[in-house]
């Protein structure tokens, strides 16, 4: 759907996220970099589809050989056939950085040192309940980028596609054609929902470490269900409340959209 976001405010001194620029199925493509938002499927795409592949040795993050060849600052949507950003919803996103970097453990450092340095504590004792009660809550400028509001990394612009994730490849599909889709995006990258559902039915307070055990041991995941409660529900619509209004207007306006993921509901 298009989504007009001119009227979308950001938080003083704070400019939008990165914006990148490819070409696929002959279509100039703007895309807002989301984290935890099929993002890994993106840079995948990008990076190695790019005319200056050869150069990302050069550089000591694809984040940041992307930035450099990709990056575009003057966000003007009109130049480009599709601008688009993928949108999740927001209790469901939280869930799944708890699950795949401190469960995972997928490019964990940087989450790993902003959660000591904030709290006090040490991540590998960290459950659940703690990340949500002593992490999330504290102002977004001191927190780790995968914990920032998705709102916080749109540009004040009207984007063409407003993606939900649950419907990506499908999506996908119609801007890159299907064998890239099939590609980059029938299967998502970092996903914490690989792997088998199992561990202790009350998730939320059970150490990271022994997640963490779990996961290298079995390939064994607690379900999204066992980390959610009424508190944490009210924690996530009260902090993330631009992210819940744009999650749900997408999916409204959805032709064929998904069910709404079990940590939507009744937020």
């Amino acid at each position: 759907m298009i989504y007009d976001n001119r009227s979308g405010k950001l938080p003083d001194g704070q400019i939008p996220g990165l914006h990148l620029s490819f070409r696929a199925n002959g279509r100039r493509v703007l895309y807002c970099y989301i984290r935890k938002n099929a993002c890994s499927c993106f840079k995948r795409m990008i990076v190695s589809r790019s005319k200056h592949k050869e150069n990302l040795s050069g550089f000591p993050s694809r984040v940041q050989f992307m930035r450099h060849f990709h990056g575009v600052t003057d966000i003007r949507p009109e130049e480009y056939e599709h601008s688009l950003f993928v949108i999740r919803d927001p209790l469901d996103r939280i869930i799944s950085v708890w699950k795949n970097k401190f469960i995972q453990r997928n490019g964990h450092e940087d989450i790993f040192a902003s959660y000591a340095a904030q709290t006090g504590r040490d991540p590998e004792t960290a459950c659940f309940a703690d990340f949500m009660n002593l992490y999330i809550g504290r102002p977004f400028r001191d927190l780790d980028l995968h914990v920032r509001p998705q709102s916080h990394d749109l540009a004040p612009v009207v984007y063409s596609d407003a993606v939900l994730l649950e419907n990506l490849h499908s999506h996908m599909t119609g801007i890159t054609g299907p064998k890239i889709a099939d590609r980059f995006f029938l299967r998502r990258m970092n996903s914490s929902s690989n792997g088998e559902e199992a561990g202790p039915q009350e998730a939320w307070s059970s150490r990271s470490a022994d997640l963490h055990a779990l996961w290298r041991e079995k390939q064994a995941m607690p379900p999204t269900r066992s980390f959610i409660s009424p508190p944490v529900r009210e924690k996530v619509a009260a902090l993330y409340g631009d992210d819940h209004a744009i999650y749900r207007a997408v999916h409204a306006a959805s032709q064929s959209p998904g069910p709404v993921p079990a940590s939507a509901q009744e937020i």
